[in-house]
């Protein structure tokens, strides 16, 4: 269900019109029924978070269903070496942050600020709250701004080009390397 298109049909006056914001597509970041983006009605969301939290407490349940969302995404850079190379495919989870927030450290998925079609894998930086300095100048990140860094620094477009990610931009966090199979592996949270 969460890696296809789907879309929903209404009949208005006898005739099948496509409701525009009806048609979703899953892999652009939304989960369908457990999509408890900012997008959502604060209620719809809350009682998509509730569900999470109670699911995610039933064995094996929030894995499966991580699992069956996830986002599935093919390296091309090498702004992120050593975590993830050119060509390896990783998995990242979109449920991950319904449960708790974005931390420094984590490997994330985010939409690039000026492009929103493109995707770019950093890790986080610098958190709401924490201090950053930047071309000379230092300042603290507002409640939802987030600092992202690529692991190769020289290689890496980053928010010292892009400036600051707003956390609706951070679209899941890295959960695991799964080809080739050789160098399958978890993506732990850096330093």
């Amino acid at each position: 269900m969460c890696g296809s298109d789907f879309e929903f049909t209404t009949l208005t006056a006898g005739k099948a019109s496509r409701s525009v914001a009806a048609r979703r597509r899953i892999d652009s970041g939304t989960a369908g029924a457990l999509d408890c983006s900012p997008a959502m009605p604060a209620t719809t969301r809350g009682s998509c978070r509730r569900f999470l939290r109670v699911l995610s407490r039933v064995p094996g349940a929030y894995t499966l269903l991580a699992f069956l969302c996830a986002r599935r995404v093919t390296v091309s850079g090498w702004s992120m070496y050593p975590a993830v190379r050119p060509g390896e495919r990783a998995l990242f989870d979109r449920l991950a942050y319904i449960r708790s927030r974005p931390r420094r450290g984590d490997v994330v998925l985010a939409k690039h600020p000026a492009r929103p079609e493109l995707r770019l894998v950093k890790r986080i930086a610098a958190a709401p709250g924490e201090a950053v300095t930047a071309g000379g100048e230092e300042g603290v990140l507002a409640r939802d701004e987030y600092w992202l860094l690529g692991d190769a620094l020289a290689s890496s477009t980053d928010s010292r080009q892009l400036g600051m990610f707003r956390r609706q931009d951070i679209l899941a966090r890295g959960w695991l390397v799964y080809w080739p199979p050789e160098r399958f592996r978890t993506l732990r949270r850096g330093p």
